[in-house]
Formats: structure tokens, sequence, C-alpha cells
């Protein structure tokens, strides 16, 4: 067969497939799933004061009060903590004091 598709002058294109039809199937190729990577949540909130991410939340839940620091600017306050509150509860209950004094001031 291969002689006749010489004679006829379509080589290239009909000896391909006379080659290659003859092997047996392999498996299906399957997509590689990349690693989904999860984004831990940071430890620091944004300060009021100088606008960085330096503000680090301390829970004392014995006492019922929670410490906030601000490493850039020195910033301390000590606020009194309900119970179940996260450090996320305790930061805007902070944020929205502090906003409130400095635009009553």
């Amino acid at each position: 067969m291969a002689r006749d598709i010489k004679s006829i002058g379509i080589l290239n294109l009909e000896v391909k497939v006379i080659k290659f039809g003859c092997f047996e199937m392999g498996r299906r190729k399957r997509r590689t799933t990349l690693p989904v990577r999860k984004r831990r949540k940071s430890a620091f909130f944004r300060c009021p004061v100088c606008q960085h991410n330096s503000i680090m939340v301390e829970l004392h839940e014995k006492e019922g009060k929670a410490v906030i620091k601000c490493f850039n600017c020195g910033l301390v306050e000590e606020i009194e903590m309900k119970p179940g509150e996260t450090k996320v509860d305790v930061y805007t209950r902070f944020f929205d004091s502090y906003i409130e004094r400095a635009e009553g001031a």
C-alpha cells in the first residue's frame, strides 16, 4: 500500500497516517492539579495614628482585658474585653472609639 502512495506523490500526508494508525491507544492525559495555597491571617492590624500595619492585640481572658500596642508609634491602650470576643472584635471596638475621640477633639 505504501508503494501505491509513493507513485501518487502524496507521500508526506498519507505515510504519517499509515505509520501512526497502527499504534495502540494509550491512557488519557490527566490534568495536573496545582496545590492551593492558603493565605495566613496577619497578626498585625492597621494603626489609626501612624497608618502602619503594626498593632498587636494581646488578650487576657482571665482579667477580662485586652492590651493594644503599636510597635511603630508606641501607642498603648487597654480595653475591657467581653466574653467570647476575638482579637478582631477587640481591634474594631478600639478603632471605632479612637476615631470617635479624634473627631470629637
